[in-house]
């Protein structure tokens, strides 16, 4: 046990001293990495003061041996413990990318050669073929995650620039598609555009311009119409930037044969071969009107519309509007046929969408451009269909005068009307306008109506005498509209309403005291009493139209009345013996609560 502990402390000694010594050759890179790093720019600030000059070759031949040693450093580190072996990793992956950047420098290729490079780029990738292969949370010693991950973009189009100008097109172009697929995580689908924008990344505009003017030629062919519009966004992107700082700033001359030549490409493989990729068309035409190339940019703008058959109407409007500006500014008016060609085709595209439903409005908007292009018989056409629409629309206009100030409408209760064999009642009432006040009546018959509700009958269970009342009779109403809203097919109305009652109880034979006396003057004698009601009202009513002409409308009332009662005898002289047609219901002040529904149809 003894000689186990001895030799378990003796490793761990051991683990602890190579552990130390592994991470000074990782401090020892990091001092040989920084004089290498330091020549670097003292190379760039040399050349531009004393080009050509020997003290140039020394320098980078001092740095290519400090960029192997510290190499060498990190193989070491490894070797001597696990602990480090990711850092490591990354530290010799940035030495070898150091030299790429020599390599950059032209006046540095007599020590930083392209094979050389290769071959450091190559053991790069190695060591991280992919950006995680060296994971972040991997990482000993402290650096930022920012770092982590741009090493990894330096690797990339390093590689890719390597390989295009080795000429080994399949490679850089694998490396070309990851550039672009980085930029596209780093800052979405309008990535161009932002880089292009970006005041603070120079170093990221070379190494897009690089690889987007690079990568159209090299791609298979079905992708390159992808790339070389990218390529003229990427020219347009720049060309704004540069023209807010100078606004007489030009593209040199291969550049521009770049951009004529993409949209030549271009308008053999997305228009002549007729595309149906609309929006990457139409992407040409906005990044070509950047440019100010307005003739390439109207060209793809046009088949993205017209060759589209899912054009939406208001892409359709647009481009008339467009179009016909363009035509008008045209300077060279031999191209000018072709363009009212287009705009003929896009109106009747438009045409054909309206669908023959299209407000008066629309059509005016339609035939200024068939008016334009000379087209006079679809002219004559929309003239007719417009000239129709101001006929029904003055009808109209003159039908909407009338029933601001006259009008009929009629309907009945359609719950008393079904249930009429039940329920015996009727109810009809009518609204009319005159001179645009609104007013209107019911009329409800009853029938031998048996009622458990009003006249205190609910005051008792219907099964006792006194809560039930059956009569015949009627009520009459009238209202006036106080205050209307009209929405479309919805109409609110306030109304003030009169209402009375006539209430002909069924006979009953029943004892007749006086009330002076309190003594029975009559005794079981048939008596028909007749009650009375009459009531002032608030009433809320909301109406439905169906056709501007059938309605169903509900209405909420509440108000204040009187009810009294009669008979073939003086009932300010006699009481009548009966619980219903004594004095706790007759007379009273009530204050009637009511809820409806009516339907009915306009006459007028």
């Amino acid at each position: 046990m003894k000689y186990v502990l001895v030799a378990f402390m003796l490793f761990a000694g051991i683990s602890v001293y190579c552990q130390e010594d592994a991470l000074n050759e990782l401090k020892e890179w990091e001092r040989k990495y920084n004089q290498a790093n330091e020549i670097y720019y003292a190379v760039i600030d040399l050349n531009k003061t004393n080009p050509g000059s020997s003290e140039i070759a020394d320098k980078c031949k001092e740095a290519l041996a400090l960029i192997n040693e510290s190499v060498e450093n990190c193989e070491k580190s490894k070797k001597l413990h696990t602990r480090y072996v990711n850092d490591a990793n990354l530290f010799m992956i940035e030495s070898y990318l150091l030299a790429a950047w020599f390599n950059e420098l032209s006046y540095c290729n007599k020590y930083f050669t392209d094979e050389l490079t290769k071959s450091y780029l190559d053991k790069a990738y190695s060591l991280r073929p992919q950006k995680t292969s060296i994971s972040f949370s991997s990482l000993v010693l402290k650096t930022t995650e920012d770092k982590w991950a741009s090493l990894y973009e330096d690797q990339v189009y390093l590689c890719f620039r390597n390989s295009w100008l080795a000429g080994n097109d399949d490679d850089a172009v694998v490396y070309g598609k990851e550039c672009v697929a980085m930029f596209k995580e780093k800052y979405g689908q309008d990535y161009i555009n932002i880089v292009c924008n970006k005041t603070d990344s120079d170093f990221e505009k070379d190494r897009l311009y690089l690889v987007l003017t690079k990568l159209p030629k090299i791609v298979e062919d079905a992708e390159k119409p992808e790339y070389y519009v990218s390529m003229v966004e990427l020219y347009a992107g720049f060309y704004e930037f540069k023209t807010k700082q100078d606004k007489d700033f030009k593209y040199n001359p291969s550049q521009r044969n770049d951009i004529l030549m993409a949209g030549l490409y271009c308008t053999v493989t997305l228009i002549d071969e007729k595309s149906d990729n609309y929006s990457l068309i139409m992407r040409a035409s906005k990044a070509y009107s950047k440019l100010g190339e307005s003739d390439l940019s109207q060209s793809f703008y046009t088949a993205s519309v017209l060759m589209n058959k899912q054009a939406t109407l208001s892409e359709l409007w647009e481009y008339l509007s467009k179009t016909m500006e363009y035509d008008r500014n045209l300077v060279n008016k031999e191209k000018s046929a072709e363009i009212k060609k287009n705009i003929g085709e896009a109106a009747d595209k438009v045409y054909e969408k309206l669908g023959g439903t299209a407000s008066e409005e629309e059509y005016r908007r339609l035939l200024v451009y068939y008016d334009y292009i000379g087209n006079f018989s679809k002219s004559n056409e929309l003239n007719s269909i417009i000239s129709k629409i101001e006929q029904d629309r003055q009808k109209q206009e003159k039908k909407e005068r009338f029933q601001q100030k006259w009008g009929l409408s009629v309907g009945i209760a359609p719950g008393k009307l079904i249930g009429y064999s039940r329920y015996g009642q009727i109810s009809v009432h009518a609204d009319f306008k005159t001179f645009g006040f609104g007013q209107g009546g019911r009329y409800c018959v009853y029938n031998q109506y048996v009622d458990n509700k009003r006249f205190g009958a609910w005051t008792v269970d219907n099964s006792q005498p006194g809560g039930s009342n059956t009569y015949s009779g009627y009520e009459v109403s009238y209202w006036a509209t106080v205050f209307s809203y009209v929405d479309s097919f919805v109409q609110q109305r306030i109304s003030i309403e009169a209402r009375y009652g006539n209430y002909e109880f069924n006979t009953i034979n029943a004892s007749i005291i006086n009330r002076e006396t309190n003594l029975y003057q009559f005794v079981n004698q048939p008596v028909n009493p007749v009650g009375h009601r009459a009531d002032i009202n608030f009433v809320y009513r909301l109406r439905l139209w169906a056709a501007n002409r059938l309605y169903v409308e509900g209405d909420f009332g509440f108000g204040v009345g009187y009810r009294w009662l009669s008979s073939e005898y003086d009932l300010n002289k006699f009481l009548i013996e009966d619980i219903r047609y004594g004095d706790d219901r007759w007379p009273s002040v009530t204050l009637p609560v009511r809820l409806g529904l009516r339907v009915g149809i306009r006459i007028f």
